[in-house]
């Protein structure tokens, strides 16, 4: 306090002018998920850099502010202001003033604005540094970054391209409602998976910094008859009020969603143009599941119905549950009627892999020119963006329904927009199973489009839930990570 007051007498009396001498512009350099420093080069003369600011509040004149620090000795060439317990996110704000003392006079820079645009790897976390690139654009100023065509969060812009933009390791006991949206809702079209998507804490647990689904019989919560009857989410559910998303009624000839599951995203908090994601899974062992490890499109610009608006799979595994998990999957989805539906997904050939037996790095990279998927560095499905755009795809002789709005976009549509992450976990479904009888080791109970799939499925399975309840049924998420590209 007793420095602050001192540079507050001394402030009155400094300004820039005085001898010409500018005070250098301030550096930002904000850090993911917490913690920033403010820096400027020590120059011969230097002998003090103080730091004022404020979160999303305009300073009030010469205050000291949330942040209030002298710093007298320079480190690697610089004086750095270090702050390493706030938490700051895209579009955060902050107001500052700074001052130096120069061959024994005081000046300032006054009414300095920031805006977090951006993260950058710190040597402190547990993201691992980014590989300089090779190269670096015209006149930068950091010999290790190269310009990043990502957008994230509205558009704004990323600096470099490495940089670490999302990270999750599932550290705390509960879901960061922070970083994501846990969904509660019935599942609609395309794919009408049988489970109802809730917050249930048997369900969903982390623990050991994993994250594991494994969905349970609605019956075990709400009773035996229960699927006979109607049920109503109320004004919690995450679904569009006042529809089936939101509310369902058994019918005479089929009944409510047998599982109880767990979906959640990051749409309200994180999303993205262009990048490479990263998620370390290990896959379930069970019967006619599937793992969503997907990107969905913030809006739907181009269509709201069969992902008209497209959708990126990093993966997905499928089972009969006689072949254990050995099938997966990975692409994208311009549009989910066939034949369009499997045109751009790719399944992983060679030697046969049980994916449930231990963990696997799942990397989806979208770039403007293609879309790659791997697993274990390990690329198994290049998707190029066509010449004359993937709106004119054409498949046995048909064209996409929604091909003049995707004509709206560029030839990258409808993956030219911004997506977010869709974590969870899908029973059966009317378009993950084909119908195809040669696909499977145990006979598939219900037909896709059947209105009594649903129905079909429990019947054959009710008296056999162990095939969901076991330890390796589940779906475990180790980490999560976007990176800039």
């Amino acid at each position: 306090m007793t420095k602050i007051l001192i540079l507050s007498a001394l402030l009155i009396v400094a300004t820039t002018a005085t001898l010409g001498y500018e005070v250098p512009k301030a550096e930002f350099k904000i850090f993911y998920p917490k913690g920033f420093e403010v820096s400027i080069p020590a120059e011969e003369g230097a002998t003090l850099f103080a730091f004022h600011g404020k979160l999303n509040e305009e300073m009030d004149g010469l205050e000291a502010g949330r942040w209030a620090r002298d710093i007298l000795k320079p480190k690697n060439g610089r004086y750095i202001f270090k702050d390493r317990e706030t938490s700051l996110k895209l579009g955060d704000t902050i107001y500052y003033w700074t001052y130096v003392i120069y061959n024994g006079l005081g000046y300032r820079e006054d009414d300095g604005v920031y805006v977090v645009t951006a993260y950058e790897n710190d040597s402190g976390s547990k993201t691992p540094p980014v590989t300089p690139p090779p190269s670096q654009p015209s006149g930068s100023e950091d010999p290790s970054c190269r310009s990043s065509v990502t957008r994230m969060n509205n558009d704004l812009p990323v600096r470099c391209a490495g940089q670490i933009l999302f990270e999750e390791d599932f550290n705390s006991n509960n879901l960061d409602s922070a970083k994501w949206m846990m969904e509660r809702r019935f599942t609609t079209q395309p794919d009408h998976e049988f489970v109802v998507y809730l917050l249930n804490s048997d369900v969903l647990k982390i623990r050991n910094s994993v994250a594991k689904i494994k969905p349970i019989s609605t019956t075990s919560v709400y009773g035996d008859n229960f699927l006979r009857r109607e049920f109503n989410l109320g004004t919690n559910c995450t679904g569009i009020i006042d529809t089936e998303d939101c509310s369902r009624a058994a019918r005479t000839y089929d009944i409510l969603p047998p599982f109880i599951s767990s979906q959640f995203s990051t749409k309200n908090s994180f999303t993205f143009k262009y990048g490479r994601v990263e998620i370390r899974a290990k896959m379930p062992n069970a019967p006619w599941v599937f793992p969503q490890l997907f990107l969905d499109p913030v809006n739907t610009r181009y269509g709201s119905k069969n992902y008209q608006s497209g959708q990126m799979r990093v993966a997905l595994s499928r089972s009969s549950g006689g072949d254990l998990a050995n099938e997966l999957f990975g692409g994208v989805i311009i549009n989910a009627e066939e034949p369009f539906r499997n045109e751009k997904m790719c399944k992983r050939s060679g030697s046969p892999i049980d994916w449930s037996a231990d963990f696997h790095v799942f990397t989806l990279e979208w770039l403007p020119s293609k879309i790659v998927v791997s697993v274990d560095t390990e690329e198994y499905c290049t998707i190029e963006t066509p010449e004359n755009g993937f709106s004119n795809l054409q498949v046995d002789g048909k064209s996409l329904p929604n091909k003049e709005y995707l004509e709206t976009g560029s030839k990258m549509a409808p993956f030219d927009q911004e997506f977010y992450i869709r974590l969870g976990y899908g029973i059966g479904g009317h378009k993950d199973f084909p119908d195809d009888t040669t696909l499977w080791l145990k006979e598939k109970p219900w037909r896709n489009g059947h209105p009594k799939a649903m129905k079909h499925f429990w019947d054959k399975n009710k008296r056999n839930l162990n095939q969901w309840l076991g330890p390796s049924a589940a779906l475990e998420i180790d980490y999560v990570k976007v990176f800039a590209v």
